[in-house]
């Protein structure tokens, strides 16, 4: 099968391998270029060994498809720019890693990922809650249905209550 390629665009293959937290707790997809011969059951480990010596390969902007899973292996059509894979333009799913070892760990490494991430953005978001505004949110509430009127006598009382203390006169 002749495959037609422009200047510097490349067909390789791709093992999917899922997220990973980087040092900055930044979500980075993780992929690694295989042989195209290489999925024959061996572990990865064994492969980036010498005298093949695989290294994660960083692509730039590839993100996998929305179902895709660790594990999966693909033939990607891409363009190399000083060793780094830029702005993938085809991806085509070839099948599964055949290490079924590789393949689960790298599936719980993947939802740990996932999982600690989510944890992380909870947190992250309630460190930001403004808790002023959850204990004045039912004055609010009750302004914002009075009359005209009412609210005027609401906002004195408020006034009278927080200059007075709660014993009034």
């Amino acid at each position: 099968m002749t495959e037609e390629k422009k200047q510097g665009e490349a067909v390789i293959m791709a093992v999917y391998v899922g997220i990973r937290l980087t040092t900055k707790d930044q979500r980075r997809h993780v992929w690694y270029e295989v042989p195209e011969d290489s999925n024959d059951g061996q572990k990865l480990d064994d492969l980036m060994q010498p005298p093949n010596g695989l290294k994660e390969t960083r692509f730039v902007k590839l993100k996998p498809a929305k179902y895709s899973k660790p594990g999966q292996v693909y033939r990607i059509t891409t363009k190399n720019n000083n060793g780094t894979w830029y702005l993938p333009s085809i991806s085509d799913f070839q099948g599964w890693w055949e290490n079924q070892e590789d393949v689960t760990r790298w599936q719980v490494e993947h939802t740990a990922a996932n999982v600690d991430a989510a944890r992380n953005s909870k947190m992250r978001k309630e460190m930001t809650r403004n808790f002023d505004y959850e204990r004045l949110k039912p004055f609010h509430d009750a302004y914002r249905l009075a009359s005209p009127a009412q609210q005027s006598i609401i906002l004195a009382h408020i006034i009278r209550y927080i200059t007075r203390g709660a014993k009034g006169v």
